[in-house]
């Protein structure tokens, strides 16, 4: 479709130059004059949907390729007005882009927060389960061999499996 325009558009040129050469002859001057205008409305006509596609990119430097093609015929159509859409929806899509990129640090900052509460979390189980809980239980075994129920506390002493020295304490019981 392009080509075909730009063909129309040539073919308008040179119509007018032919026009131009024979000026004397009745309306001719006119016709010259005419065809140049048809020729700029095609060529005009041309730019601007090229700068309606590109204004309906999502491209900020394809946008601003917008607003370029749409300033080389300012006076044509509503250009101004579409110049004015361009640099609004630049903002928009600036807006849009700085509002994900601070989602994006919100997210950063909350994995960090989690991994460190994660962190903590399986520090303290694992504090509590190899020195808090044993060191209860055999605090258990120690009152249970001081208040003379040895075979309970021989109990108590093997299920920690050689903490400390649970070991020594049930051939102390024996």
């Amino acid at each position: 479709v392009e080509e075909k325009l730009k063909e129309t558009e040539s073919s308008f040129i040179n119509l007018a130059k032919d026009f131009e050469e024979i000026s004397e002859y009745k309306d001719s001057a006119v016709l010259a004059k005419e065809c140049i205008v048809q020729a700029n409305e095609i060529k005009n006509g041309c730019i601007y949907s090229k700068a309606v596609k590109q204004a309906q990119k999502t491209d900020i430097d394809e946008i601003n390729t917008a607003i370029e093609l749409f300033e080389s015929i300012i006076d044509y159509k509503d250009s101004n007005e579409q110049i004015l859409n361009c640099k609004k929806q630049i903002e928009e899509i600036k807006l849009a882009k700085d509002k994900r990129q601070r989602m994006f640090k919100i997210v950063k900052i909350s994995m960090a927060i989690l991994a460190s509460l994660l962190f903590v979390l399986l520090v303290y189980y694992n504090v509590n389960r190899t020195i808090i809980v044993p060191n209860k239980i055999y605090a258990e075994a120690v009152s249970l061999m001081e208040i003379g129920k040895y075979n309970e506390a021989i109990e108590v002493f093997e299920s920690l499996d050689g903490y400390k020295d649970s070991l020594q304490q049930i051939k102390n019981c024996e």
